[in-house]
């Protein structure tokens, strides 16, 4: 390419759903961020997984200005808040994706105000946000009946009572992650098995592969005798 030509091409031709924005708006100040909203009023993803230098002030800019959101991942950013979230989310984006995992700060009333305005939610991460409680869960499965995904892994909280609503009203659930939660057990993921949902904890054993694992289990301790 001749150095010396002219290109009308600038950053802003590029795809953001190919640009790992965590490497860009983290860095960006409120002004900044303002004028980028101007360029690519579009925007569709945003991930800002991890990013500890920016606040709920760039959340309200971001919901303020960029209304086509699809995909969101807060995932880590332990800042957000209750309060933060709200302005991102009261423009009704029609996100797909969220995962807020590590979001501690987060609340019962955080959740089921993403669900009443984001309702079209197919992917869903909350591990680790310890006080979550039924609430949450039984919002999202009122709400959010297009499903795919949900993820709740840490929230110990949380109850057979929930989930298995959320196999009632989720009819496309494919998926849903409850390690350490102590108080969800087979009364509700039975059902989901039944109906091939992926699920991270494994099925428990039968009486059979009991048997079978007490038979192996002696037959190695009559090895080491």
């Amino acid at each position: 390419m001749d150095p010396d030509s002219k290109s009308d091409v600038s950053i802003f031709d590029i795809p953001w759903q190919e640009v790992l924005c965590r490497h860009v708006l983290s860095h960006l100040n409120l002004p900044t961020l303002f004028s980028l909203r101007l360029n690519n009023p579009l925007l569709d993803t945003i991930d800002l997984a991890n990013c500890l230098s920016i606040s709920n002030a760039s959340l309200y800019t971001i919901g303020a200005y960029c209304h086509k959101l699809r995909w969101l991942s807060l995932r880590g950013c332990v800042w957000v808040t209750s309060d933060g979230m709200l302005p991102l989310i009261t423009n009704q984006q029609p996100l797909e994706y969220v995962d807020l995992s590590g979001c501690w700060n987060l609340d019962d009333e955080a959740i089921i105000q993403l669900v009443q305005y984001c309702n079209g939610i197919r992917y869903l991460m909350l591990n680790n946000i310890y006080g979550l409680t039924d609430r949450s869960v039984l919002s999202v499965a009122h709400l959010c009946p297009q499903l795919w995904q949900l993820s709740v892994q840490g929230c110990w909280r949380l109850t057979d009572h929930s989930i298995q609503m959320l196999g009632e009203l989720c009819p496309e659930l494919r998926a849903i992650q409850v390690q350490e939660c102590r108080n969800i057990t087979e009364i509700s993921l039975a059902p989901l098995r039944a109906r091939k949902v992926r699920i991270d904890k494994p099925p428990p054993l039968t009486s059979e592969m009991l048997r079978l694992e007490y038979r192996e289990n002696l037959r190695r301790l009559n090895l080491q005798i």
